[in-house]
């Protein structure tokens, strides 16, 4: 009973901070409209394609119709833009009834470099366009995984921590040692593992945000030769983060 309350609690108390117009330190945009921030992380492979998901809460009406708009693309603050290959858009409610938007962008970039993005950008078929703040984000594109995997991902999609953390749960092929993972700009954790079948544990992430996107980066070596692997992406609510804020998983978790 007592848990049930603490529940009821915490739904009621989000529930205010949202119609108060202010959660995890973003506030409203557009008027009634906001995209929740997140610090982000994507690395992946040149020729490779990964998702960016994003969810936007708004009061009355939509900032927009998802039907209408017919591209996007992510902008630095120096006016730096990457464009996605394509975007998914749905209507939703959160369980406490507040209206949002799920959205997917696909990334599908054809050159290696290193991209920061502070904004989202949207057009609608009838010329409008619509800026977004989105938080920091980063993706890194590096060099084409190879043809045979050298581990598989067991990790958790979804983790709600005290402090900035990411957990990760490799399986790794025979001979294969896994060198390092990286889980941010400049943020590169050393985890020497040799001679065992799989290596699991927990690397800190930096930064002050309070929701993290990670899709990190993997330099293994096997045959005499180290080549980068790129794990799932997850999920990571630290200190006041809500985990339900998130869109749902069935919509964000496809790599």
């Amino acid at each position: 009973m007592k848990r049930m309350k603490r529940k009821t609690a915490a739904w009621l108390a989000l529930a205010l901070v949202l119609a108060g117009g202010g959660i995890l330190g973003w506030r409203w945009s557009h008027g009634s409209s906001a995209m929740v921030p997140a610090q982000g992380y994507i690395a992946l492979g040149q020729g490779m394609e990964a998702q960016l998901p994003l969810t936007c809460y708004y009061r009355g009406k939509a900032p927009f119709e998802p039907e209408r708009v017919v591209s996007a693309w992510l902008e630095s603050r120096d006016g730096r833009q990457m464009g996605a290959a394509g975007i998914q858009i749905r209507r939703s409610k959160a369980r406490w009834g507040q209206p949002r938007l799920e959205l997917m962008l696909t990334l599908a970039p054809q050159e290696q470099g290193v991209f920061h993005a502070q904004t989202l950008v949207l057009w609608t078929d009838d010329g409008r366009q619509g800026r977004y703040p989105i938080g920091s984000w980063t993706v890194d594109v590096g060099q084409p995984p190879p043809e045979r995997p050298l581990l598989q991902d067991q990790g958790i999609r979804v983790i709600s921590t005290d402090t900035p953390q990411l957990p990760y749960d490799y399986d790794l092929a025979k001979g294969a040692k896994l060198l390092s993972v990286q889980v941010g700009p400049g943020q590169v954790h050393s985890v020497v593992r040799s001679g065992v079948d799989r290596t699991s544990g927990r690397l800190p992430l930096q930064g002050d945000a309070q929701l993290f996107y990670i899709k990190p980066k993997l330099l293994v070596e096997a045959e005499g030769r180290i080549q980068a692997q790129y794990g799932l992406s997850t999920y990571c609510c630290c200190g006041e983060a809500e985990p339900r804020l998130l869109p749902n998983q069935s919509f964000w978790q496809q790599g």
